[in-house]
């Protein structure tokens, strides 16, 4: 047992510098800082939108968004009152998302009932939800989506359809 003892102390006597020069070593290996300096960097919303609907006096005929007229743009949460629509009617749905990067970006565009005054079950009976991915290129990028209101549909006062453009 007393050998034991010994060997324990011997074992103490040799750690203890061994980690004293373990310390130092990892000191000295760290780098010697020459120079340093911060930025400071602000992120930019690339994206400005801007929406038409076609079909919006009447049936969807088949125009193309390309070559639609009389884009605008709309404060988030804003609500555009469309009046009434018939059963198997259409309307397209036109964004232009105006890309202010050099890089490009994805996108979302979704449409989907958040709500109706009468019978919520109805609204989305009319109104299928819609999601669709693309690509935003530097400049102009023009999509649409269109959405057509099912024969079936019964009637419903007030559905609430948000329609969105999401990046990333």
């Amino acid at each position: 047992m007393k050998k034991f003892k010994d060997l324990s102390k011997k074992q103490k006597m040799f750690f203890i510098p061994l980690m004293a020069v373990m310390l130092i070593g990892s000191v000295m290996a760290t780098g010697f800082l020459v120079n340093s300096f911060f930025i400071n960097v602000d992120v930019y919303e690339p994206f400005g939108i801007s929406y038409v609907i076609l079909g919006d006096a009447g049936n969807y005929n088949g125009e193309s968004c390309l070559n639609a007229t009389g884009w605008e743009t709309m404060p988030d949460g804003a609500i555009l009152d469309m009046d009434g629509i018939y059963p198997g009617e259409s309307r397209n749905f036109c964004v232009k998302i105006d890309n202010a990067g050099e890089a490009d970006i994805p996108y979302t565009l979704a449409g989907s009932v958040v709500s109706g005054l009468g019978n919520y079950e109805d609204c989305l009976l009319a109104f299928p939800d819609i999601e669709k991915t693309g690509t935003a290129s530097q400049g102009e990028t023009i999509d649409g989506e269109v959405i057509t209101v099912s024969t079936n549909a019964p009637p419903v006062d007030d559905c609430q359809i948000e329609i969105s453009v999401s990046r990333g």
